[in-house]
């Protein structure tokens, strides 16, 4: 598989490497160009026209361009980039001087794709009307067909842009979206014991017959032992875009507990023995006759243990190869610079006799992989005063193409067309209906008679699922019915759907997918419908968070508050539980992170207790969760106190008492506090039973300059923002 991490850029090309084939490349041309035939000519036309005499709209003539550009590379650009790659392996030691290379040279396999064109003002008082196609073709070079339609003055000035020196005013800005492994995280787990011993035993026996003998003996002996243990990451991979940080570092931590206990597993088969200590008796050579003995041992005794862990992924890349397209003037083929007349007509409107256009033709399809042998594409054409021009051709490769041209004749250019396909191993072929077009012609897949689709394994956990029973099913409702079942697993995670349907598919297909869990259970995915060639089956959990949220007094009145949460799917069977405590010195909110298979589907319902200091417990009845918040507690008062008001050059203190009363919940609750000049806007809270009884009683006292005191109230008030103001002396 493509491989992310193995890119370059070599002759203008982005280059990718694979992940296990040193041999497969996949280019990707960086920069959009103009399509160049076969013949040497640019796929491009201009036609230049005007009106004998000015119209009633003011328009004198007008121009229009018809073009087609590619992502492409030419054979000179590949021959360099082999022979780079060639020389690269050579290095690497892979090939012999001398030695060549089958070097695979492919493009990526492509996903979906877009093209947004632009040309000068697209729409304004240059340019009329652009009609391009929406999505490129996704195979071969990813030609876009283009027609422009100029004012006459956009035609001048395109005219002069086109054949200047720098850039066209054209743009096709591609976004195109591939397969590609990630770069790849690497942890290694090292060992390695090593014992070393090293003996020298050196005997003289000096014998003399008429002095005294001389006998020397020297022994040398070293023993080592030295171990090393390490475990690193050669390559810690990046968390993906989106990732949940601390998930991810835990996932991390996971495969460096999984290699130090691999590791220590091998340390314990590989231990080393101690080396022995060597034999120093020599008699045996002494009996032999030896007088002078030299002995050397040396012993070395090694183990080592590694364990390696190579993880990647599968991801889908998105690319954005610059649009922007030079002058035809800057472009050259075979050295040779563009011909402008080759490409420029200009034309007296009103001479019907001289009006002429052209088609492009080719067909968008993988021939090697798709089980078509050729299609045969018939074109006619006839204006209403000349005689019918037809034609016929016969494609086998993407890179065909071939061009109809004719005369006008009094007529719209409006072609007459059918095309026949004749498949691999199928006596029977697809004839389709006769069709019209007045513009280049891009023949699909989708239009082929064949139904295309690539089953391919997305993010699904092999640890929790062991395989993935898939059903695909294409029914257009007119007698085409096929219906096709695959195992997904960690070994086989791709499967081809190459089926011939003798008619142009037309309609999504349905599929529906039964995960067999390690743990022996079974979860069962609706049907759900799919368009495109690539279906991809990911794991049929997802994560849904729930955020609870706690209110009331904790201070007084609240001593703790229970909460018992079920998330229950029955249609698949699927049930998860979460029990949570809030307190003033626990938590009073938390978040509730749990997997779904569908998120949709299921209901979340709640139950608990509250826990009141007076020893009390209410109830919480059982209730749905609606949305991903939930608000849990007893009914609270809460009253601001607010002194903003009072004069603090006259009044010195002030106090204020509020009250709260229900005696048919047993609510008595009463507090008073002291306000002077620094004090902070004060907060009264009361938890409440009964939510239609908010009233209270306030009353306050004020001590002002000279030992005067004023007071107001007892009053009975509602306002949840009480604002203290002395009456008036």
């Amino acid at each position: 598989m493509l491989s992310i991490a193995k890119s370059e850029t070599i002759e203008g090309v982005q280059v990718f490497g694979d992940d296990q084939d040193f041999r497969q490349f996949y280019l990707l041309p960086n920069q959009v160009s103009w399509q160049i035939l076969p013949g040497g000519r640019p796929n491009f036309g201009f036609i230049k026209y005007r009106m004998p005499i000015e119209r009633a709209n003011g328009k004198k003539g007008g121009g229009f361009a018809s073009f087609q550009v590619e992502l492409a590379m030419t054979e000179a650009q590949k021959q360099k980039i082999r022979a780079v790659l060639e020389e690269r392996l050579r290095r690497e030691g892979r090939l012999q001087p001398g030695q060549g290379a089958v070097l695979r040279l492919d493009r990526p396999t492509f996903l979906s794709g877009k093209v947004d064109v632009v040309c000068f003002d697209s729409g304004g008082a240059l340019v009329e009307k652009i009609r391009a196609p929406s999505a490129p073709s996704l195979y071969g070079t990813n030609a876009v067909a283009i027609q422009v339609e100029f004012s006459d003055i956009g035609a001048r000035i395109f005219e002069e842009a086109i054949k200047g020196i720098g850039e066209s005013f054209v743009q096709a800005n591609y976004t195109l979206t591939f397969q590609g492994r990630m770069p790849p995280g690497h942890i290694r787990g090292f060992w390695e014991a090593s014992s070393f011993m090293t003996f020298r035993q050196e005997m003289h026996d000096d014998t003399r017959w008429f002095a005294e003998d001389d006998y020397e003996e020297k022994i040398t002996e070293l023993i080592s032992k030295s171990e090393t243990s390490k475990v690193e990451w050669i390559l810690r991979p990046a968390a993906p875009p989106g990732a949940d940080p601390a998930g991810f570092e835990k996932a991390l931590i996971a495969v460096e507990d999984r290699v130090n206990n691999q590791l220590a597993e091998g340390i314990k088969r590989n231990i080393l023995e101690a080396i022995p200590p060597e034999n120093r008796d020599v008699s045996k050579l002494r009996e032999q006759g030896f007088d002078n003995v030299i002995r050397t041992v040396n012993a070395t005794r090694i183990s080592s243990v590694t364990v390696e862990y190579k993880e990647n992924r599968v991801i889908e890349q998105v690319v954005h190869p610059p649009g922007k397209l030079p002058s035809l003037k800057t472009v050259t083929v075979d050295g040779k610079p563009v011909d402008w007349n080759q490409v420029i007509q200009t034309i007296d409107a009103d001479d019907p006799f001289f009006k002429s256009f052209g088609i492009n033709v080719q067909v968008n399809a993988d021939f090697a992989d798709l089980p078509i042998f050729g299609v045969d594409v018939a074109m006619e054409y006839k204006g209403p005063q000349g005689q019918k021009h037809a034609k016929t051709w016969t494609f086998q490769k993407p890179e065909d193409i071939q061009r109809f041209e004719a005369f006008l004749d009094g007529g719209d250019g409006e072609v007459t067309y059918s095309y026949l396909v004749n498949y691999k191993g199928e006596s029977n072929v697809y004839k389709s209906p006769q069709l019209k077009t007045k513009s280049n012609l891009s023949i699909n897949v989708g239009e082929l008679g064949i139904w295309k689709m690539d089953v391919v394994a997305g993010d699904i956990n092999f640890a929790q699922v062991t395989s993935a029973q898939v059903m695909v099913r294409y029914d257009d409702g007119a007698g085409v019915r096929i219906e096709k079942q695959f195992t997904i697993t960690d070994q086989t995670r791709e499967h081809k759907i190459r089926e011939v349907i003798f008619k142009t598919r037309d309609k999504p297909c349905r599929y529906a997918v039964k995960y067999f869990m390690q743990d022996g259970s079974e979860i069962a995915v609706p049907e759900k419908e799919a368009e495109g060639e690539q279906l991809y089956i990911n794991d049929p959990f997802q994560l849904r968070t729930v955020s609870l949220r706690t209110r009331g007094d904790f201070e007084r009145t609240i001593e703790t508050i229970f909460v018992d949460l079920v998330y229950d799917d029955q249609a698949n069977r699927f049930q998860q539980r979460k029990s949570m405590a809030f307190s003033k010195d626990g938590k009073r909110f938390e978040d509730w992170v749990f997997p779904v298979i569908d998120d949709r589907g299921g209901t979340l319902s709640y139950t608990g207790n509250i826990l009141f200091r007076t020893g009390e417990a209410q109830p919480i009845g059982e209730s749905d969760v609606k949305g991903n918040t939930l608000l849990i507690g007893p009914e609270v008062l809460e009253v601001h106190i607010e002194p903003d008001l009072i004069d603090w050059t006259k009044v010195r203190l002030a106090t204020v008492t509020l009250s709260y009363e229900d005696a048919g919940n047993q609510i008595a609750h009463n507090d008073t506090f002291t306000i002077r000049k620094d004090t902070p806007p004060s907060i009264w809270s009361v938890g409440i039973k009964d939510k239609t009884r908010r009233k209270y009683t306030m009353s306050a006292k004020y001590f002002l300059e000279g030992g005067v005191r004023q007071e107001v109230g007892p009053l009975e008030v509602s306002d949840e923002v009480l604002v203290l103001e002395p009456p008036a002396a």
